[in-house]
């Protein structure tokens, strides 16, 4: 059984992928998250703001787990972040 971890702003209902426990408790694995560009440009976006790590059932306990959120992706993210500071992101390449 896998669980995904999310940075969630609730001010923007944005959020990011940070990281999964992949094949439970005992002699499972972490990963970091998938979209690492999305991950940088999104805490940087959000700095100052209130941002919540939750996993997926604690989502679903608060029902934000039915498109209620936006999803940052690498595909998306300088969109997103152009969204959110008005001003376009910086670059990590």
């Amino acid at each position: 059984m896998s669980t995904y971890y999310y940075l969630i702003c609730l001010a923007t209902m944005q959020s990011v992928e940070v990281a999964a426990s992949i094949g439970g408790i005992e002699g499972g694995s972490v990963r970091a998250s998938q979209h690492p560009k999305a991950l940088a440009l999104f805490c940087n976006a959000h700095a100052g703001k209130h941002v919540e790590m939750m996993s997926e059932g604690q989502l679903e306990g608060r029902n934000l787990i039915h498109g209620e959120l936006s999803d940052w992706t690498d595909a998306n993210a300088e969109e997103r972040f152009k969204a959110v500071e008005g001003e376009n992101a910086p670059s990590y390449d």
